[in-house]
């Protein structure tokens, strides 16, 4: 906490002590001083408490920021005058001590109490606080303000803030608050002084320094030296803060060390005394890494407190020797053998787990022993007999770590003369077995075989996938695996083994049938191992899981349940009482189809830290199936108890009576294991723990002060039944505890059984369910009596072992809670004789935990000219879990606003470490982006990094001219020549740059490299070495200008300049590929490869495919350029081309040219040209094809329905020539004037004649287009058909939309191909698609029809959005371009179709009845109107336009004769005489050629020849109308683009162009 800060003003500069200031702890007041420097205004001055523990402002909560005025604490000194009338306090020096957290709206306790009395009769007294500091006024309010007469009043606290010890602006432990009292009768006011003391309140837990910590212990580390030193902090002071907190470590080898603090706040850890039962060697009993947790609990360990993890590392050293897994090793080998039979090998370890070396001690030099596995073997056969070396000969294997005293074992060989070998073989009853298996049955069946020599021993070599054992002495075969749903069949081989010298095997084949249960059973498909962690007051009913399962069977009813439950308690200490276990666990609904797992039972006080439970679930309407399991580890929260005494606690776990031991145990066997039982959790704060020594049977036994077990020390030959008293003496109280036992020591006439190791260490994979086996473990006795297996020791029951000495789990591990457990394996005879071997089970690592960061974020900042390789920060994560799963790797992920330092900053992907790689200079700002922490098997973590950029002075170097990034040196360039030279600038004049280069490997700057050097001075880099391309071809260097502390970095590129000496080589020169004609595109047929000698870019290959055929296409396959993937670009098609062949080229270019081409055809053999030889197969892959891809037709709007539009046909050339084509509507959308939706049902096409008929009325959807989609499909004997599309757009027009075309031909010329080749000429002037409606005779005036003319009738349509043009904008368009008919087509005339000017010849029927007679009479009158209407229109309409034409006659006169041709565009063709005749414009019209009539007279004899063709259009009077001009042929237009005079014409004196006619 830090002290207020006291200001007055600069008068005063004094030391104020104030004495007896009362802080209330939980158990009594505790007297201290505070000094408060007062100091002039401005100045700071900070005098701190006793509390060490202050903090930065920045570390403070904000609550009010508030200028506050000076407090004058000598105020509350000073004699208070009361003014005559004034009301008079009655109490003297008013204190009231309260907690920081007092409470809002509650009165101060004042002692004495507060109150006012008027003097003489007085008034109406007002009350307020007249503080001078306005937090005070604001955070304290007087109850009630006004009292009439004397009364008593409350000062209430009404903001809390202001009791806040640790804000950075508080008032400090103790403040006075001035009130004022005034009488409103007389006026008169008094003043006075209230004292409030301020003592803090456990607020704060205590808070490490780091989230978390490391060490690593050397494996000889001292018990006197500290090993790490942790440092707590606490915001509160007092009672509550840093001094009166204590430190306690928890975890399962927190008794291994000793935890002290010498300092307040820190606490130092000390491995414990040293153990002689160890040899001093304290961690060598424990794991390679390890956790241990450290609390920090504040008010002497019973306030808050705070866990941080400790990760402890153990180095381990070389310090022991080799030990040999057995005693003593026999071998049989027969006369001048090379082998043994068995193999012969010697097996050591290494406690240290240091490389093992063997040697052999052989006086006769017969024998040798591989050095690395021990395996020996026989080195000159002829010597190795009877004769010379007996029946029994003795040999040494040395085994040694090449640090420590090698370790020695003796090898008894047994000689066998030749005569005497075993040479017979076991024999089976049968070659082959086969046995039935019924569910749930065990016992499978047995197998038999006889030796003539000797007694046979089975097991089992292969197969079996684990589920099945087989007992060595009787041959019987048992199924030890899970019940299944489906029958499975197993094929077992066992081999027997007698016992003859040397010992022969014989093999059989086990077929064995389990029958399946014919139901599924349950299976639990949730989380098969699952953790949660609740508090330790944790109400009954709290969900703890929720597992769900599902069973295939229609009937099944699943129920859960718990199976079994051990837990440990606070020390690390297995607790096995299952039963009672259970009562904390029930599920809902009794478990029936219900898997959420409740709290039955509140933990309270009981000594637990974690619970693990076994959950089953089961079909209970299928009793036969078995239960499927999962597994819960419930983690409780440490208790809070405080320790009781430990004389109360120390009690030894209930032993037995009398143990009963065969006096023949060699020295160092296991006797017992005798343990105190679990202390309390609280106890875990009182430093030490729990020693053994032995009181009686020192004699014959010793006992291991830490673990509890009890060994021999010598034979126990007689020694009959011994009384044994065991101590346990806790280390720091001193108190202890005693058990005695009886060891009896039975004597033995017989054999007992023995296991092949004195130890054994095997392994298991964490996470594996209960039930998994471990490992097989058997023991021989010499009696052949039946074993029966037992297991005890510390961890005996978390596993289980069966009659064959199958190790297998009770239940599932995890590795980061233990990863050794210690079991001892009993195998007992019928005589109740046995042995016992320790176990030693290592729990493997799996993946199963993500790298964890120890910061939630991390912040840095860097200048911009930092040099390369600057530390810019580090992140650091941890993963529980061990090896490749917990080796971390780190990475930096930018996002899009940091982008641009992914290439200058680099991260450590071991440390962690973020360096910049390339110069800072110009990136100053502010950056966000992610640290990625990926595990060994893909877990990962991310963080985020918050970087800010700081940019430099005016000494900053900047190159100048700027450094280019390459720099091109020719291979063999000599040494000492000049690469390049660098200058660089600074803003500043006094600024000395020179230059150095980056050394990456050493993180430091030099003046050159192995290949350059750079002249620090002059900035010159030149050459160390002759280059070699081949050696390099490129070299990177980071060039630097330093001034001062400043740098400027580039980074530049040396590339070697290869020589191009090699010719790529194919190593296939020729391929042959099939392929289906329906391949698809992009498929690779195969893959060319070729080599080339040279590097860089000369070695760099492209491929190029060159047809072997000059006239060939090859567009149908492509080859990569730089890959040689050969695949098929376009589709192929057998019915055109069955083969191909090409050459394929390699060669340094990326582009060839055409002599390149030409070599390869001429000469195919070189090396660098490879043949490819492609067959294409058939397949029926042609479908219908139409003939066109669009059909266009026009239908007019009154249209009836079923009217035929067109005829649409496809061929299919795969069709036979009974199959037929089918079509049908796909698609049918309407479109007008950019607006376009679906329709249906109004065009439709015949299925087999592919008639489009009209199959609604269409009126509705007239100067619309219908586009129509149809499909046409085959139907082949394939399974399903092939199919095409083809699009018809059908016009709906009205009758007036038709553009009429008279073509001057004879009807006998004109054909399907005329019509089209004159409508595209149409099309090609108007710019439009023309569509044909019909073409049929010209009618003459009198009805009957032309032999010289032809009527075509068609529609104008705009390209782009299919609209129809109007008839009068496609004649303007028409006359303005002219038609430019050439010499191969006829005469054509086009005209408006108006009412009378065309009709049908398809004979239309008179309307004949009564309605139509008298609508017909009534035409007739009302046509006599109208002709005598236009006749006087007519004449008039005559006058007028006689008039017009003489008066544009003068003005075009008039403009020949005054202006110059400036005329944008030719005009028309002239053309033999035509007659265009224009109508007066309807009303409304905008322009005079909104309305008129084209008529051209073409003909077709010799006549009109080549004449050109001539449109005249004649506007009204218009003030825009332009002037005419003579016309000309397109020639004479071209004439007169080359500046020449047109034939027959000549230049006017106004430089205008006439014709020979004077025009």
């Amino acid at each position: 906490m830090q002290d207020s800060i006291f200001q007055v003003t600069p008068v005063l500069d004094m030391t104020v002590t104030l004495h007896d200031l009362a802080i209330d702890g939980p158990e009594n007041k505790v007297a201290e001083q505070i000094k408060v420097h007062i100091v002039p205004a401005g100045e700071q001055k900070v005098d701190h408490m006793s509390s060490a523990n202050s903090t930065t402002p920045s570390q403070q909560p904000q609550e009010d920021t508030t200028q506050e005025e000076p407090l004058d604490h000598d105020a509350a000194d000073a004699p208070v005058k009361t003014e005559p009338g004034a009301p008079i306090f009655q109490f003297t020096s008013p204190t009231a001590s309260v907690k920081e957290n007092f409470p809002t709206g509650v009165p101060l306790p004042f002692d004495p109490a507060l109150k006012v009395v008027p003097q003489g009769a007085g008034g109406t007294i007002h009350l307020k606080i007249v503080s001078t500091n306005k937090r005070i006024v604001d955070s304290f309010m007087l109850t009630p303000p006004t009292i009439d007469g004397e009364g008593e009043f409350d000062l209430v606290l009404s903001n809390p803030a202001i009791l806040d010890l640790e804000a950075v602006n508080s008032l400090g432990p103790m403040f006075t608050i001035e009130i004022e009292a005034r009488d409103d009768t007389t006026k008169a006011v008094n003043r006075q002084n209230l004292t409030i003391t301020v003592s803090d309140a456990n607020e704060f837990k205590p808070v490490f320094d780091a989230p978390s910590y490391s060490f690593a212990i050397p494996e000889s580390f001292s018990s006197s030296e500290l090993i790490a030193s942790v440092a707590a902090m606490d915001k509160d002071f007092g009672y509550y803060g840093i001094e009166n907190v204590d430190f306690t470590l928890f975890g399962v080898y927190a008794k291994v060390f000793k935890l002290s603090s010498p300092q307040k706040g820190k606490a130092e850890i000390r491995a414990r005394r040293c153990s002689p039962a160890l040899n001093c060697r304290q961690f060598h009993a424990v794991p390679d890494k390890f956790m241990l947790i450290l609390r920090a609990r504040d008010a002497n360990g019973t306030g808050l407190y705070s866990d941080v993890p400790l990760q402890m590392e153990i180095l381990r050293e070389n310090l022991e020797s080799p030990q040999f897994e057995s005693d003593h090793y026999e071998a049989s080998l027969v006369e001048k053998s090379t082998d043994f039979e068995p193999l012969l090998k010697v097996e050591a370890m290494d406690p240290d787990n240091s490389t093992i070396s063997y040697s052999l001690d052989d006086p006769t030099a017969l024998f040798g022993i591989d050095n690395s596995t021990g395996v020996v073997f026989v080195r000159h056969a002829d010597f190795v007999t009877v004769e010379n070396l007996g029946q029994r000969f003795n040999i040494t294997a040395i085994a040694s770590d090449g640090a420590n005293e090698p370790a020695r074992v003796n090898i008894t060989l047994d000689i066998v003369e030749e005569g005497q070998a075993n040479n017979l073989k076991p024999t089976f009853e049968r070659p082959t077995y086969a046995f039935a298996v019924s569910p749930g049955q065990r016992d499978v069946g047995e197998v038999s075989a006889s030796d003539p020599e000797g007694v046979v021993m089975y097991h089992l070599a292969q197969g079996g996938a684990g589920y099945f054992s087989v007992n060595v002495s009787s041959g019987e075969i048992y199924y030890n695996g899970p019940l299944v749903q489906d029958a499975s069949n197993h094929t077992l081989t066992i081999i027997a083994v007698d016992t003859g010298r040397p010992p022969k095997v014989a093999t059989t084949n086990v077929q064995v049938l389990i029958a399946g249960l014919g139901s599924a059973p349950a299976m639990i498909t949730s989380w098969k191992s699952v953790s949660t962690k609740i508090m330790r007051d944790a109400p009954v009913g709290t969900p703890l899981a929720v597992f769900e399962a599902k069973d295939g069977d229609v009937n099944a009813k699943l129920v859960f349940s718990v199976a079994s439950v051990y837990a440990f308690d606070e020390l690390g200490n297995r607790i096995s009482d299952s039963l009672r276990l259970q009562n904390f666990f029930a599920f809902g609904d009794a478990g029936v189809n219900n898997g959420t797992l409740l709290l039955a039972q509140t933990i309270g006080d009981q000594e637990l830290l974690s619970l693990h439970a076994t959950i089953s679930v089961a079909d209970v309407n299928h009793v036969s199936e078995p239960a499927d399991q999962a597994f819960l580890v419930v983690y409780i929260e440490a208790t809070d108890m405080k320790p009781p005494p430990v004389d109360q606690v120390l009690q030894f776990s209930k032993v037995l009576r009398e143990l009963s031991v065969p006096e023949v145990l060699p020295i160092g066997s296991y006797i017992y294991t005798v343990n105190v039982q679990p202390l309390p959790s609280a106890l875990n704060r009182v430093a030490g723990s729990v020693t053994y020594t032995l009181v009686e049977g020192r004699r014959f036994f010793v006992i291991d002060e830490v673990t509890g077990v009890i060994t021999t020390i010598k034979p126990l030959n007689g020694a009959g039944v011994v009384n044994v008293t065991v101590m346990g003496t806790h280390t720091e109280s001193g108190k202890s505890a005693t058990t005695s036992f009886l060891v009896n020591c039975m004597r033995q006439n017989d054999n007992s059984p023995q296991f092949n190791k004195t130890f054994y260490e095997i392994s298991i994979m964490e996470n594996k369910p209960a039930g998994s086996k471990v490992a097989m473990i058997t023991a021989a006795d010499l009696d052949e009596d039946q074993l029966r297996y037992n297991i005890s020791g510390t961890h005996a029951t978390q596993f289980t072992v069966n009659d064959m000495g199958v190790i297998s789990t009770a239940a599932s591990f995890d590795r980061e809670t233990i990863e050794e457990l210690e079991i001892v394996l009993e195998a007992r005879d019928s005589g109740d004789r046995y042995a016992q071997v320790p176990v030693k089970v290592i729990v493997k690592d799996a993946n199963d935990n993500a790298p964890i960061f120890l910061e939630k974020s991390y912040h840095s900042e860097v200048m911009e000219n930092s040099p390369i390789g600057s530390h810019v920060l580090q992140v650091r994560a941890e993963d529980e879990d061990v090896g490749v799963n917990g080796q971390i790797n780190y990475s930096l992920m930018m996002n899009a606003e940091s982008q641009k330092l992914a290439h200058v900053l680099e991260m450590g992907a071991s440390d962690g470490i973020v360096r910049n790689t390339r110069p800072l200079t110009g990136m100053d700002g502010d950056y966000q982006f992610a640290a990625i922490a990926k595990d060994g098997l893909g877990l990962n973590a991310s963080v985020s990094i918050f970087l800010k950029i700081f940019a430099t002075s005016r000494c900053q170097p900047k190159f100048s001219p700027p450094v280019q990034h390459i720099y091109n040196v020719t291979e063999g360039m000599p040494k000492g020549e000049l690469i390049a030279t660098f200058q660089a600038m600074t803003s500043g004049n006094n600024c000395d740059v020179t230059y150095v280069i980056w050394n990456g490997s050493a993180h430091s700057y030099t003046d050159g490299t192995e290949q350059v050097v750079l002249d620090a001075t002059t900035g010159e880099l030149r050459s160390k070495i002759m280059f070699d391309y081949e050696n390099g071809g490129s070299y990177g260097l980071v060039i630097a200008a330093q001034s001062g502390n400043l740098f400027a970095q580039s980074s530049i590129e040396i590339r070697v300049i290869d020589v191009n000496d090699n010719l790529p080589t194919f190593s296939v020169a020729h391929y042959h590929w099939q392929v289906a004609e329906d391949a698809p595109v992009g498929k690779v047929l195969g893959r060319l490869q070729a080599t080339d000698g040279d590097s860089g870019d000369f070695g760099k290959i492209y491929f190029h495919l060159i047809p072997v055929d000059a006239e060939a296409d090859s567009s149908n396959f492509e080859v990569g350029s730089e890959d040689g993937r050969f695949k098929i670009s376009q589709l192929l098609d057998r019915e055109q081309v069955d083969a191909y062949r090409f050459y394929v080229l390699a060669s340094n270019e990326q582009t060839i040219e055409e002599k390149d081409v030409e070599m390869v055809r001429s000469n195919p053999d070189r090396q660098d040209v490879a043949e490819i030889v492609i067959t294409v197969t058939d397949v029926n892959d042609n479908g219908p094809m139409f003939d066109q891809e669009v059909y266009m037709v026009a239908v007019d709007m009154d249209a009836n329905v079923g009217t035929v539009l067109l005829t649409v046909h496809a061929e299919d050339p795969d069709l036979s020539n009974d199959a037929a084509v089918l079509y049908h509507v796909h698609e049918e959308v309407y479109r007008y004037r950019g607006h376009s939706r679906e329709v249906d049902g109004y065009i439709t096409v015949d299925e087999h004649s592919g008639h489009v008929t009209v199959n609604q009325p269409i009126a509705d959807f007239s100067q619309g287009v219908f586009e129509v989609t149809i499909k046409s499909a085959d139907f082949s004997n394939e399974s399903e058909a092939q199919s095409a599309m083809t699009a018809i757009k059908v016009w709906v027009y009205d009758s007036k939309q038709l553009v009429l075309i008279v073509v001057n031909e004879r009807p006998t010329m004109i054909d399907a191909r005329r019509v089209r080749q004159i409508t595209d000429h149409l099309s090609t002037i108007v710019g439009a698609q023309v569509v044909t409606k019909d073409v049929k005779y010209h009618a003459l005036p009198d009805g009957r029809p032309a032999t010289d003319r032809v009527d075509v009738r068609c529609l104008f349509v705009n390209k782009t959005n299919d609209d129809i043009i109007p008839v009068h904008k496609v004649i303007s368009i028409v006359d303005k371009h002219g038609l430019n008919i050439s010499g191969d087509l006829p005469v054509l005339a086009i005209r408006e179709i108006t009412a009378g000017s065309y009709s049908a010849q398809d004979g239309d029927e008179a309307l004949m009845t009564p309605a139509g007679i008298a609508l017909l009479v009534f035409g007739v009158v009302l046509f006599f109107g109208l002709v005598l209407f236009a006749f006087l229109l007519c004449y008039y309409r005559a006058a007028f336009r006689r008039q017009k034409k003489s008066f544009e006659q003068q003005r075009i006169a008039m403009s020949n004769a005054n202006k110059v041709h400036r005329y944008k565009q030719p005009p028309p063709y002239l053309t033999p005489p035509s007659t265009l005749r224009e109508i007066e414009p309807p009303p409304g019209a905008k322009t005079p050629y909104d309305v008129q009539e084209l008529s051209v007279s073409l003909g077709s004899g010799d006549a009109f020849a080549g004449a050109p063709l001539r449109s005249t259009l004649m506007p009204s009077q218009h003030p825009s109308s332009p002037p005419r001009m003579n016309e000309f042929s397109p020639s004479d237009l071209n004439q007169f683009a080359r500046g020449q005079n047109p034939p027959g014409s000549q230049m006017s004196q106004d430089s205008g162009w006439y014709d020979s006619t004077g025009h």
